[in-house]
């Protein structure tokens, strides 16, 4: 049997040594376990292959060697968890157990009653329903931790010892830990069966809140250079090892899944699915269609070249009437696009169309709608004014992308058919502060104008009149590490479990994927995030915004531990509580290498 790993959430981080300023504002932070993540996910790869195998031989010796190399389970203990849907946090102090990418269960802590936990948390256990949040807390009834038990102490037994300085972790109890895991019970449906014997890892989150990793529904990833026509001069080797930075810098900041609009491809999202790119999941829409001279097409006035889209470092493909835009719609739809992405306005980065501008005949946007739902997805139009946004939704476009300009008659017309709007404020801000410094020429700058201020008009008239809105992004180039300022900007005009759940549960009804993603539930993906200590994204979501994802303790993805507290070789002070117990013991740069290293658990 082996020993268990023993990790604890620091309550502050160790200095490091005074920063060098990054030349490039898109490289990642030192946080990120980029290769441990990558010989995890490799790991687990192989092991789904033996699993399969050994089902198929229904060998003994098979099914033996299969269950030798099982992945461990982690046990995540004293956190405090969000309910996205509820908008309230869970009553006192959950553990949640992951195995195999997935939540497998949660429940109150060891030692907490059945009226202290409530019988929500179990029912949470049944299968999909909605009765988790009926035992929510309700919204500012608690911050985060307050009223609730003090964390489990490690094991007395979990000694650790000091060699110059650092903390060298030594075996923790494996009994204790099969006791904390003891009595979690995982979906009837789960074919792993139950959760028996210790946990590979436990992470004590010391009453942090633990909550679903963020979704950003319009990325650019391959967008390296905010000189969206410059971009189709770059080599496509070069774009997609830059969009790698761009990811990194994506997770770090606490967002698992992105869809891009425009650019990324089946192989950058493979690769990231893989763990030979880490950043969050990407659901991508290739290239995005466009009329000749609308906004998908950057050629300038004197050019004559293809505009057909076929580079992954182009954001868009050109395509006029009916017969090539259902070519094109099919055509993206065979290289695997979650949805199409069609320009029904004009825009700012395009150099010879107005943002006012209607692009695509009615007849056209109904091809793609037709073509879209008949691959059963579904079709998001880049639009600004009223004008398009009518004829999109009229048209069959479930999801509006920008949409600054939208109108109360607009709004209503789209809550009533459930069209969905994704803003984009913080590129206008961003644009106007550096977009020429990143490269977007003057006179596309000047094409921001009013966008902003239109922008956060447009979400008080969107909540006023019932259009649920999904959280976005749109940063260009060295635009990108500004993210999670979007948080900031909604919450000048959106109470802040509304901006929480712009960026999980109501994505997650955009993607289509409300039972896997956007919540801590079981059943659910293990796309999770640790934040630091004091974060309480429903009384500050802005919180979630501080530089660099400092507000962002760890980040797992898909189980796996994608970022650390700390950066490597900088680990925290030895911790002892009132009574001398170890509270802080083994590295988190230990966390993946235990999941597959004959873990006690199975």
């Amino acid at each position: 049997m082996s020993s268990t790993l023993w990790l604890r959430l620091p309550a502050a981080v160790p200095a490091s040594p005074v920063p060098v300023p990054k030349a490039d504002p898109n490289l990642p932070p030192a946080e990120l376990l980029t290769a441990s993540f990558a010989k995890a996910a490799s790991q687990r790869k192989h092991l789904r292959v033996a699993r399969s195998a050994s089902s198929a031989a229904a060998t003994a010796a098979a099914t033996a060697a299969a269950a030798a190399g099982s992945e461990g389970v982690v046990l995540l203990i004293n956190a405090v968890v969000l309910d996205t849907q509820a908008g309230a946090y869970l009553p006192n102090l959950q553990r949640v157990a992951l195995r195999g990418g997935v939540i497998a269960a949660l429940g109150p802590m060891p030692g907490q009653t059945q009226g202290q936990a409530t019988a929500g948390v179990q029912q949470a256990q049944q299968e999909p329903g909605d009765t988790q949040a009926a035992d929510a807390q309700p919204v500012g009834a608690t911050a985060a931790g307050a009223a609730a038990p003090p964390p489990v102490a490690m094991p007395a037994e979990a000694e650790a010892e000091l060699e110059g300085g650092v903390v060298a972790a030594r075996q923790a109890g494996v009994a204790a830990a099969a006791a904390l895991l003891a009595g979690l019970e995982p979906l009837s449906s789960d074919p792993r069966g139950p959760l028996a014997g210790a946990p590979a890892v436990v992470v004590d989150c010391a009453g942090a809140v633990l909550m679903p990793g963020l979704c950003d529904a319009h990325v650019h990833v391959t967008a390296i250079t905010a000189d969206l026509a410059a971009l189709r001069s770059h080599s496509e080797a070069y774009v997609a090892a830059r969009a790698g930075l761009v990811l990194g810098g994506m997770l770090a900041r606490g967002f698992t899944t992105v869809r891009d609009a425009g650019g990324a491809d089946f192989g950058l999202a493979q690769a990231v699915e893989e763990g030979a790119v880490l950043g969050p999941r990407i659901l991508f829409t290739g290239h995005a269609l466009s009329q000749t001279g609308g906004h998908g097409d950057f050629r300038g006035r004197g050019e004559d070249a293809c505009a057909c889209g076929a580079a992954l470092r182009g954001i868009g493909r050109v395509c006029d009437g009916i017969p090539e835009v259902r070519k094109a719609a099919r055509d993206e739809l065979r290289r695997g696009a979650h949805c199409i992405k069609i320009m029904a306005s004009g825009g700012v980065a395009s150099p010879t169309d107005r943002l006012t501008n209607t692009q695509f005949s009615e007849s056209e946007l109904k091809a793609i709608v037709e073509e879209a739902e008949a691959a059963g997805t579904y079709v998001c139009a880049h639009a600004y004014t009223p004008a398009a946004i009518l004829r999109a939704v009229r048209c069959g476009v479930r999801c509006i992308e920008h949409g600054n300009y939208l109108d109360p008659h607009t709004a209503t017309e789209m809550a009533f058919r459930g069209a969905y709007l994704v803003p984009t404020l913080v590129t206008y801000q961003e644009l106007a502060r550096g977009g020429e410094a990143a490269g977007m020429p003057k006179e596309l700058v000047a094409k921001v104008g009013d966008a902003l201020e239109a922008g956060l008009r447009s979400l008080a008239v969107a909540r006023d009149h019932g259009v649920v809105m999904c959280f976005g992004s749109d940063l260009l180039g060295d635009l990108h590490p500004a993210q999670a300022d979007e948080l900031c900007l909604r919450a000048r005009v959106l109470p802040a479990v509304e901006v929480v759940k712009s960026a999980t549960v109501h994505c997650a009804e955009l993607f289509n994927a409300t039972l896997t993603l956007g919540r801590v539930r079981a059943g659910f993906t293990a796309d999770l995030l640790l934040l630091a200590p004091g974060v309480d994204p429903l009384a500050d979501v802005t919180a979630l915004a501080a530089p660099g994802g400092a507000g962002v303790a760890a980040v797992w993805r898909e189980g796996l531990l994608a970022k650390a507290p700390y950066a490597p070789g900088r680990l925290p002070a030895l911790q002892r509580g009132a009574h001398d117990e170890v509270l802080a013991m083994g590295d988190w740069w230990q966390h993946n290498e235990r999941l597959f290293g004959g873990a006690a658990a199975c």
